[in-house]
């Protein structure tokens, strides 16, 4: 652990680094007549011919997906429970009751 510094030791460790720091830093003044003596750029119309396109593009495309209609909802008879899967094993063949046939005799019988 290195021990504590005191203020003035900072102080002078700050400075020392505030003057390595100013040899690559250009004057204020230099670097405000740089922006002033560059010509000023004007927009780009082929810049703002796209972003005008792109815009309406985005609203033809949002106009179109708000029209489109949506699928009519299945009747209740087709609905099917999205986790029906889960109720279903492996072994449901298994342990499933039997097919049985419906009884011959209401049909057979002769009620006249």
């Amino acid at each position: 652990m290195t021990p504590p510094l005191n203020d003035a030791e900072l102080g002078r460790l700050f400075a020392d680094l505030r003057a390595a720091d100013a040899q690559w830093v250009p004057p204020f003044a230099a670097v405000e007549a740089a922006l002033h003596t560059g010509r000023r750029r004007r927009p780009r119309v082929a810049l703002w011919w796209a972003a005008a396109a792109a815009v309406l593009l985005a609203a033809a495309g949002a106009a179109f997906l708000a029209r489109r209609s949506a699928p009519p909802p299945p009747s209740l008879s087709q609905w099917r429970s999205p986790t029906e899967f889960l109720l279903r094993s492996p072994g449901d063949a298994l342990l499933g009751l039997p097919q049985v046939s419906p009884a011959p005799w209401p049909a057979t019988l002769n009620w006249q």
